[in-house]
């Protein structure tokens, strides 16, 4: 399923907005909620649209993101990874995804859950 090396981040829109411009100056793909008109949109249908995408979902909404992963699982759905934060400031955010993005590949998340 993963094609890419690098992992690209489909952005909820529960995360500071200024993250997917930012992430784009370092060279990384990556995309907002906001960006591409999906603000308000249910969960799954921002997971399946990250799919869609070939892209990790990234969020500030752990509990919902953490069981809609385990019920995929369980329905042996694919997803290119899940990762998941509870820092909401800006620079420290960056700070950590940027050291994520550094150290895993596309590979490396599919269908896995992460927490920074």
């Amino acid at each position: 399923m993963a094609e890419r090396l690098f992992i690209a981040l489909f952005i909820d829109e529960n995360v500071d907005n200024k993250l997917g411009p930012a992430l784009r100056r370092y060279g990384y793909d990556a995309a907002t909620a906001r960006e591409t008109e999906r603000k308000g949109v249910e969960d799954e249908e921002q997971l399946e649209y990250a799919v869609q995408h070939k892209m990790a979902i990234f969020s500030h909404n752990v509990a919902d993101f953490a069981k809609l992963h385990e019920r995929w699982l369980s329905e042996s759905k694919e997803h290119y990874g899940i990762v998941l934060t509870s820092t909401p400031e800006f620079r420290p955010l960056l700070k950590k995804v940027l050291e994520f993005l550094d150290r895993f590949t596309a590979e490396e998340i599919m269908n896995q859950r992460k927490f920074i």
